[in-house]
Formats: C-alpha cells, structure tokens, sequence
C-alpha cells in the first residue's frame, strides 16, 4: 500500500517514521514535507494520515481506502461520504493524559482566579480585604466539590483520576446508561445519562465529548441555567456550547466563571491574528483563555504519532483498525 503521511509529527518525530518503515517494509511510506508535495501524491495514495482532504484532493484520491487523523476530532472529515464508500476512518486517543492534565489545570486556575490575581498584581493590586467591611476577596476551592464530568471517554475518565486527590464527588454524564453487572469507572460516584440532572448541583463541569450532531449545541441557556455559581472548563470543541447563551451567563454572573482550550473562530493561517470568538470573553475577568493548547506537549504529541501508526500498522496488516472511528456516530 502507499501511505502518505502529511502532519507536522512526522516532521517532528522521524524515528517514528523510519519505525514504521522498517515494519511496514515493501509498503511505500511518503512523509510530505508540505500541502503541495502531499497533493501530488493524493492519486496514488491508499491511507493518507493528515487533516481533512480538499475538494480536489478527495476527488483525486480514488485509491483511497482509509483516512487516519493522528488526533481524536473526526467531525471535519466527510463521514458520510466515507461510509458510502468503504473508506475507513481512525483516529488517536494518544492525548487523552495531557488533555485531562490540561483540563485540571484551566479548573484551579479559574476558580482560584490565578490570572486574574496575575494581572492585577502586576498593577499593584493584592486582592486581600477590600471595602469598608475588609472583607477578603475570596478565590474557591474544589477540595471535595461536587462535581460533573460530561462525556466519560478517553479524557473523561482520566480526569475522573485526577480530581480522586482532591476528594471530589463526581458525577459521569453518557450516552450509555451503567447496567447492573457493569462496576463504575474509576473515580465516579454516580453515572447519568441525563444531562440536566448531571448539571444540577455541580459546582465545577468538565466538558470531555467529541463533537457529533448529537453534541452540538448541547449546552445552552437553559443548561447553563442549572449550571448556578459553577464553573464550566472546555476541553472538547467550541460548538458544544452556545457562544451567545455562554457569553451571556458569564457576565450576568449566572455561572461563576469558565476555561476554555476549544473556541468558535480559529485562525486561517499560522500567522493571522485572530481572537476566538466573535464575543468579547478576553474582556471578562472571570474567564481565563488557552488557545486549543491541551494536547501540546511533546508526550502527548509522541502518543497521538505511536497511535496513528498503530492504526496504520494493523490496517496494512489485516484490514482492521486498533482505534477506528465508528462513522455512523462520528466518533
């Protein structure tokens, strides 16, 4: 088979490659060092491992028959299309640890208001007992908070670990109910597959689902609503939450606060400025910011690319994939 690789990690770890090369040998593995050696190539590929296809390149690729994404989103692939045509689809999970590091780490810094104590420093300004009462400017704690984590997959239930240091109640959100004989995954107390009972009550929301009809758009106003004083972190896509109803919340003071990796507008070129949202959330101090960041350490990276040549490994091999995306429901 010809596989044609285009994604910075095979630039970035070419150990990997010439691994997979020595275990595929008498397939042909083609790294290409950019979008217009990878698009030469597209004709006679059989697996390409890169980001979504052009127009042109989809219609040129008539060989194709499997697609790997060397991270976990599908949802910009053309799943339909792929189902139609026996083209496979697998993605990587490889992240999932640093992912769930990062998602712990955006919920301290913002219940413990981190950068806004930062920047208001940097001014002068303490945050100790303030007014004429002095009384103290709190910050909040999640020691043994309630809370809910939506989505209890690869990132969510790594998170689920990491929050039993700090002795939190957590509640599971799914699509797939606990069966009798099933034991809870490690670290939930309580799993549901009603989101607006999992919302109620939580004091920090972890939002860990892959994008899919399904989920988006799934919170909005009114879940945001139940959502009272809590503190919402984003580690799964932008479009799972209503920019306006989210944007509206934080300010009026209905939600406590949010962290935010994943956004609504990216930019087009690796040089553009470009704010994330068409809103103004890097106004409000109650909002702390990273630009889709979670999965950016060299760990991560390196188990996504081992991840993505399993794929490519076992595919070759006999057809079958060791992470498949289930192209009906997207992920």
């Amino acid at each position: 088979m010809n596989i044609v690789w285009h994604y910075h990690l095979a630039l970035e770890f070419p150990e990997e490659i010439e691994r997979l090369r020595r275990t595929l040998d008498g397939h042909t593995v083609i790294v290409a060092q950019n979008r217009e050696e990878f698009s030469r190539h597209i004709d006679e590929a059989d697996v390409v491992v890169s980001g979504p296809l052009s127009a042109d390149e989809r219609t040129r690729a008539a060989a194709l028959k499997a697609h790997m994404l060397p991270y976990a989103g599908a949802n910009a692939l053309p799943l339909a299309d792929y189902r139609a045509n026996g083209i496979a689809v697998g993605n990587s999970h490889g992240n999932a640890d640093v992912v769930a590091e990062r998602a712990l780490a955006l919920a301290l810094a913002v219940s413990g208001r981190v950068v806004e104590f930062h920047k208001d420093l940097t001014e002068g300004m303490w945050h100790r007992r303030e007014g004429p009462a002095q009384i103290f400017d709190y910050w909040t704690s999640i020691l043994r908070a309630p809370v809910t984590i939506v989505g209890t997959g690869a990132i969510g239930a790594r998170v689920a670990r990491l929050l039993t240091g700090f002795e939190c109640r957590i509640t599971g959100v799914r699509r797939r109910p606990v069966s009798e004989s099933e034991p809870l995954p490690a670290g939930f107390e309580s799993i549901t597959t009603d989101l607006a009972e999992g919302l109620h009550g939580a004091s920090v929301v972890f939002l860990c689902v892959p994008l899919s009809p399904e989920t988006r758009g799934m919170i909005g106003g009114a879940e945001l609503a139940r959502m009272q004083d809590a503190f919402l972190v984003n580690v799964s896509r932008g479009e799972i939450v209503s920019e306006h109803d989210l944007y509206q919340a934080l300010l009026s003071g209905t939600i406590a606060g949010a962290a935010l990796d994943t956004w609504w507008q990216y930019p087009k070129g690796l040089t553009e400025i470009q704010l994330p949202s068409e809103l103004p959330f890097h106004t409000l101090a109650n909002v702390v910011m990273s630009p889709h960041a979670a999965s950016h350490t060299r760990s991560g990276k390196l188990s996504q690319m081992r991840q993505a040549i399993e794929n490519i490994i076992s595919f070759c091999t006999d057809g079958s994939l060791a992470y498949p995306v289930d192209l009906e429901s997207g992920y």
